[in-house]
């Protein structure tokens, strides 16, 4: 008992048919022992085993495999400090070759796991700088890639644009003249409408094409400044929705938007904020369970606190708790094999932050979910 007592770090023998400790030394900290000594009860507070507590049990492993095991346990409960211990165990044998008793000794790496967390965070940011530098080198270079093609799509949009004015007057005549005829496989009557916004569409998207590179910079880049515009919020919100329809054409999907009649104009960027409301409806519409999605969009206008509140709800496959945290941390994504790059929600709460906003959800699993914006409005006035 002398040599046991010595021991800095607690020392026990444990029964292993009724838990009961045996022996134990000072630094057990178990105070007087008795026949009624379990040891789950004295080092966690149990009233049963720890294996009947969905933990590792050492006496437990001990009798599967009859070898020494290490097992990592929290010890303490009530008052006492939770502490994390390594407990290293080993089995005591008698004449027949049966284990009787096993032997622990717990060592304490409470401040080693600490360290190992602090150390584990510290690599998680600088993963996260080294990613955020690459991307800023990566968008840097697409940028000029994408750019010089897309400028062309611009361009050449913009003159079918302006030419279909022409082009569509004189087949107007014609139509009229003529009556109807085929052009493109349809008659003219239902061309010429989906012609026009054909034409009005390319030059807008490859619009969005740019800003998306230039988002990608920006967020590498978070210094740069907004732009701070006199925006419509319905304006927003209805080009966002016209976005997401011509991109979700192949499923069911369902909007419906409620916006307050007048509600004030803003201070903002409306490319940027038009960029939050799409990743936020395209999020919705992956969420879709056997290919259909009804998302709502409504508007709040909170006149005592001047802010106008956004809110976009989905009956979608809804988000766990835990996923829910890391929404947007950049790079986290439930769909990397979809294509998911995690930086959709990441951009769009800077976004909002920029604009001194508020971004936040609520999600309930197999119910849908719902994105909450709020946005200062500085200076009140009403729409045109």
């Amino acid at each position: 008992r002398s040599a046991i007592n010595a021991l800095s770090h607690p020392f026990y023998v444990v029964d292993v048919k009724d838990y009961t400790i045996k022996l134990a030394n000072t630094a057990s900290n178990f105070g007087m022992i008795t026949a009624e000594s379990k040891c789950y009860y004295l080092t966690h507070g149990y009233d049963r085993p720890c294996h009947e507590n969905q933990f590792s049990c050492p006496i437990n492993e001990i009798k599967k495999t009859r070898k020494s095991v290490i097992v990592r346990h929290a010890h303490g409960y009530g008052n006492r400090p939770k502490k994390i211990f390594e407990i290293h165990a080993s089995p005591i044998f008698n004449d027949q070759g049966d284990v009787v008793q096993i032997i622990e000794y717990p060592i304490n790496i409470t401040e080693k796991e600490r360290l190992l967390g602090q150390t584990k965070v510290q690599e998680e940011q600088l993963i996260r700088a080294d990613k955020l530098a690459s991307l800023g080198t990566f968008a840097a270079g697409i940028a000029h890639e994408i750019n010089n093609p897309n400028q062309a799509i611009l361009h050449s949009g913009f003159f079918l644009q302006e030419s279909w004015v022409t082009i569509k007057s004189i087949l107007d005549k014609y139509y009229k003249e003529r009556g109807d005829f085929l052009i493109g496989g349809l008659n003219y009557s239902d061309f010429r409408d989906l012609a026009g916004n054909c034409y009005g569409t390319i030059p807008e998207r490859a619009r969005h094409i740019a800003n998306i590179v230039e988002e990608l910079k920006r967020f590498s880049l978070p210094d740069q400044k907004t732009v701070h515009e006199k925006i419509d919020l319905s304006k927003v919100i209805d080009s966002a929705v016209e976005f997401i329809s011509l991109i979700t054409l192949e499923s069911t999907i369902e909007i419906s938007v409620n916006p307050v009649p007048t509600l004030p104009i803003l201070k903002g960027d409306h490319r940027r904020l038009e960029q939050v409301l799409i990743n936020l409806l395209h999020n919705s519409w992956q969420a879709r369970r056997d290919d259909k999605i009804n998302i709502s969009i409504s508007t709040s206008w909170y006149e005592s606190d001047h802010q106008i509140g956004i809110e976009i709800k989905d009956n979608g496959a809804g988000i766990s708790p835990a996923n829910l945290l890391r929404l947007t941390d950049p790079f986290f994504t439930t769909k990397r094999t979809e294509g998911g790059t995690g930086l959709g929600l990441a951009v769009s709460a800077i976004i909002i932050r920029d604009h001194n906003g508020i971004l936040e959800f609520e999600s309930v699993e197999g119910e849908g979910t719902t994105a909450r914006i709020i946005l200062p409005v500085e200076t009140i006035s009403k729409p045109d």
